[in-house]
């Protein structure tokens, strides 16, 4: 049986949550997407997951932000856009052929220019067309046409399934819908084309997957930690030595926000 504690230490791991990657391993730290919702979680997020991450690198240039399917702004590799977009269309052509109208309208109105503003309700649904990327500095939203990325629609889906299971793991077919915004028909039916590389772990009683070649790298966690602007709060289930508690405050100490401090409880 796999246990919830077992289960987070996984996600931290395979999130690079545990060890950093080198400095300059943008697309890697964003592979999964970075949510941007407050202001600058996303250089947070790099920052956890990247070494030598400066208060920029939320706009590298092998980055790109578009809106996810629960309207919030997400930081992506510029070369898997076609997977965070067309990734998540759903099966029905109808439903696909209003997102390509919303889009063309759009595009239109941008007319190949950049727009400040939201341009209405439509753009959310719009952004799964692939053909519209957004900036947003945490003042304003800026909104430009892109060009439909080249990825195979069902091979954006695939992948797009095959990220969330490896780094949300164990998971199920309904997390995945809620995470896609797919239905949950079209999510199960995503779900069953990568069943070939899932293997099915009792989670606590629950019947959940995690991917094949993921399966051995379950583990333990010792600690959390949240924000509240500069104030990071950790919460641990064993005591730290000296070094340990030094390196925390060195690592707080270097987040990318304005007054950093700890608080350990």
């Amino acid at each position: 049986m796999i246990t919830r504690e077992q289960a987070v230490a996984y996600r931290l791991q395979v999130n690079h949550l545990v060890d950093r990657l080198p400095a300059g391993s943008h697309e890697e730290a964003a592979y999964v997407g970075l949510q941007d919702t407050a202001p600058r979680d996303a250089l947070l997020g790099m920052h956890a997951r990247m070494a030598g991450c400066a208060p920029s690198d939320w706009e590298h240039a092998s980055l790109i932000q578009t809106y996810s399917p629960r309207a919030a702004v997400y930081v992506l590799p510029v070369r898997d856009f076609g997977v965070f977009t067309l990734g998540r269309l759903p099966l029905d052509a109808d439903a696909v052929r209003r997102i390509d109208v919303l889009a063309e309208r759009l595009c239109a109105a941008l007319d190949g220019g950049e727009r400040r503003g939201g341009m209405g309700s439509e753009l959310r649904e719009a952004c799964a067309s692939g053909r519209i990327a957004l900036r947003w500095d945490t003042t304003s939203l800026w909104v430009r046409e892109v060009l439909r990325p080249l990825i195979d629609v069902g091979e954006a889906r695939v992948e797009l399934c095959r990220r969330h299971v490896r780094c949300f793991g164990p998971t199920t077919p309904k997390a995945f819908s809620w995470w896609s915004g797919l239905s949950p028909a079209d999510a199960r039916a995503v779900w069953d084309s990568l069943v070939d590389e899932l293997v099915e772990v009792d989670f606590e009683g629950v019947a959940a997957w995690v991917l094949r070649s993921d399966e051995d790298r379950l583990g333990r966690v010792v600690g959390a930690w949240g924000r509240k602007g500069g104030r990071v709060d950790v919460v641990l289930s064993e005591p730290l030595s000296g070094p340990q508690y030094e390196a925390l405050e060195a690592e707080v100490a270097s987040m990318p926000v304005r007054d950093p401090q700890v608080s350990v409880g």
